[in-house]
């Protein structure tokens, strides 16, 4: 079964998820997806690594961060501090496999980098596998920082902070013409 591969019996050896937080632990994740198919994983990945591991983390898109961001990827030293991850799947184009290896090549120069390929036979159940890596390798970078995944106290005291006005904040009032 696919649980019991990546489950905490399961050794680091035969355990991606585990080699991936490994990877990840004493960096700052950067998680790549597409934007056709997996950018909104990537940013599931970020929300579970600061959440679980509370651990900062980025997530981007492909081919969008080849705009912009790759110059940092190409000309900043402190990518060195970083380790880029790339969610895959077989459905992606032609097009967007080149630019995601172009952009991992580029990555690799100064950071660790990993490809995260998906698995299953129908596209939710591919976007499904991707997620349940992800929320794995998050708790495994918690337990490897030695913190626990479960209390959120920054987001407690945020919410306590903002009192009441924490939900006007969140979804302001639309104005009427």
């Amino acid at each position: 079964r696919e649980l019991d591969a990546v489950g905490p019996s399961t050794p680091v050896e035969r355990n991606s998820p585990k080699q991936l937080a490994q990877a990840v632990e004493g960096k700052t994740a950067v998680v790549y997806g597409t934007s056709h198919l997996t950018d909104s994983v990537a940013y599931r990945w970020k929300t579970q690594i600061e959440e679980n591991a509370k651990a900062f983390a980025v997530s981007g898109s492909v081919p969008e961060c080849d705009h912009n961001e790759v110059m940092g990827w190409h000309g900043d030293p402190l990518t060195s501090r970083l380790h880029a991850v790339f969610l895959r799947d077989r459905a992606e184009s032609r097009q967007i496999a080149k630019r995601m290896e172009a952009t991992r090549e580029i990555a690799a120069l100064r950071a660790g980098t990993t490809e995260v390929w998906s698995k299953g036979e129908g596209r939710l159940a591919r976007i499904l596998s991707l997620v349940q890596i992800g929320d794995w390798v998050s708790y495994y970078l918690a337990v490897l920082r030695g913190v626990d995944p479960w209390p959120v106290t920054a987001i407690d005291q945020m919410k306590q902070r903002l009192g009441s006005q924490g939900e006007a904040i969140s979804s302001p009032k639309k104005e009427s013409r």
